[in-house]
């Protein structure tokens, strides 16, 4: 056996402060970890390490956006009271809050809830103020639509009394010219009639003629 093979993690419990911050310095330093956070190294570490030095640490992680809640029962009250100011001012979001209750204090976790029943009363309000907006839109519609179909009754009577007219005028127009047009049909029936019985060439004398006539007129 060599220095190869001894296992650096079992010194851990045996380590100073100094040596385990270094440690978990090393563990969370992704330039020399090839962009990564040996996050296997710092689990084995962090429970040997001072509770200041794994709030530390945990700021740390939380500004890298990688997930804490493995080393949850190792951070202070203090830690969790800021993690919650951070949460409620929107800084936090990726952390899955509900996993770090049992860690929290009373204190906290009441703080929380007072944000979830605040934030419902605000959405509730919000959902019924879309709904009055909407239902204002439904109305201002309703009574677009029923002035529009008012416009087109309008247009609609406007054009049937137009036409209307048009049908009153030519009623007119017959009833005057109709005894005009019945005479010019009767004056050509006793012309063809005269021709019929009497021939087209032959002269009729006007008493024949007018007798002719009367004889038509009173069939």
């Amino acid at each position: 056996m060599n220095t190869r093979d001894l296992d650096i993690t079992q010194m851990l419990p045996f380590l100073e402060d100094e040596e385990l911050n270094s440690i978990a310095r090393q563990a969370i330093n992704t330039e020399k970890n090839q962009g990564q956070v040996d996050i296997d190294l710092l689990k084995k570490i962090v429970p040997f390490m001072e509770t200041s030095e794994v709030d530390v640490l945990l700021y740390e992680l939380l500004e890298k956006n990688i997930p804490i809640e493995s080393f949850a029962p190792f951070a202070s009250e203090y830690f969790f009271q800021t993690l919650v100011d951070m949460f409620l001012a929107g800084k936090a979001d990726h952390v899955d809050m509900n996993k770090l209750y049992p860690f929290m204090s009373e204190k906290e976790i009441k703080r929380l809830f007072a944000a979830v029943i605040k934030q419902r009363a605000l959405d509730r309000a919000e959902a019924e103020t879309i709904l009055v907006e909407q239902s204002s839109e439904n109305v201002e519609k309703q009574e677009e639509t029923a002035e529009q179909e008012a416009d087109t009754s309008e247009q609609s009577a406007k054009k049937a009394a137009n036409r209307d007219d048009i049908d009153l005028d030519y009623y007119q127009y017959l009833k005057e010219h109709n005894d005009e047009f019945v005479e010019k049909i009767e004056a050509k029936v006793k012309q063809r009639l005269l021709t019929h019985f009497f021939g087209r060439d032959k002269e009729i004398s006007d008493e024949v003629r007018e007798q002719f006539e009367s004889t038509i007129d009173n069939l």
